[in-house]
């Protein structure tokens, strides 16, 4: 059993900002504690054009070190159990004007006194110690093994379906990212290459739709000049598969469907397009377009009428990585 905090933060406002505040002391006792003169400041946006804040807790707290380019990304949910819940993974984007890219430690938990702790060690190794990508990957894997951590259910590696007929996967690009990846591409061991979209949800699993791609496809795709709808209805080989892949051990479900008779629910809104997408935001072609409006499935919809992650994302200027401002 766990100590949660804030457990209300989500339904109460007031317990809300209480709460960020208290990850901004934590953070600021941190570098206090151990005598650490970084500067660092918020890069994420956290409210809407009119002032008011998401009170979504993504992020419930924020932070950039412009001197390490590094940088640190809280996501807070709400507190579903007596177990302790966290998940962390890095993650890197390029600046504004792409000539630096900044590596981010991503954090998802259910706040209590342990996950706080954890995710404290996890933030004084990064930024304080400046450990190494390769070194901090060794830490989160060493963390988040703890028999005492009840499993994320979606967990990066998790997301990938597992023992099929394709092989091992891994991530070449993550093109949204909500919480967990939402649309990305990846690749087999013997080079197949998929775009992958999620488009459900059950209590047991998530469900997708992958689509085989040509490297020649996958440049149309990547450059725009095929939009994502029909990256997956017009399919090269005309088929599109429906994947299943469960937060528990039990082995990934594939089932071929005709592309021409996936539902429209299931599919990218029309007319948008990965044209110039980063690792982490979708560059959509109109510039209006809402986060809603980029939806990934219905249900996503109604979930995430947001502004769009890269609204979020403050303007980051190269000189502010070189330590010049």
């Amino acid at each position: 059993m766990v100590h949660h905090l804030f457990k209300d933060f989500l339904e109460n406002q007031e317990v809300y900002i209480l709460n960020e505040n208290y990850w901004k002391d934590q953070f600021d006792n941190l570098l206090l504690q151990n005598g650490t003169s970084l500067v660092c400041r918020e890069w994420l946006k956290t409210t809407f054009s009119n002032g008011v804040k998401f009170f979504d807790g993504n992020p419930i707290f924020n932070v950039l070190c412009p001197s390490l380019n590094k940088a640190v990304r809280i996501i807070q949910e709400e507190p579903t159990s007596n177990h302790l819940v966290i998940s962390a993974w890095l993650d890197e984007f390029p600046t504004a004007d792409d000539q630096e890219t900044v590596k981010e430690l991503v954090i998802v938990l259910e706040l209590s006194e342990e996950s706080r702790d954890l995710a404290k060690g996890l933030i004084k190794a990064w930024l304080v110690e400046n450990a190494g990508s390769e070194e901090m990957q060794t830490l989160i894997d060493k963390e988040m093994t703890s028999p005492l951590i009840h499993r994320h259910p979606r967990q990066l590696q998790h997301l990938l379906p597992t023992h099929t007929s394709w092989g091992s996967l891994t991530f070449i690009e993550i093109h949204v990212f909500y919480d967990w990846p939402r649309l990305f591409t990846c690749q087999n061991v013997d080079g197949q290459l998929f775009l992958a979209v999620w488009f459900d949800e059950t209590e047991e699993a998530d469900l997708w739709l992958y689509v085989n791609l040509s490297p020649q496809r996958l440049a149309t795709i990547r450059t725009g000049q095929i939009d994502l709808y029909d990256a997956f209805r017009t399919a090269e080989n005309g088929w599109v598969h429906q994947v299943t892949t469960y937060y528990d051990d039990r082995f990934s479900q594939i089932k071929a469907v005709s592309g021409d008779t996936i539902d429209d629910d299931w599919l990218p809104k029309r007319l948008q397009r990965l044209s110039g997408a980063s690792k982490t935001d979708l560059q959509l072609t109109r510039p209006d377009d809402s986060l809603s409006q980029l939806t990934i499935g219905a249900k996503l919809t109604r979930r995430i009428s947001r502004e769009t992650l890269e609204q979020r994302r403050q303007v980051l200027k190269t000189s502010q990585f070189l330590g010049t401002n």
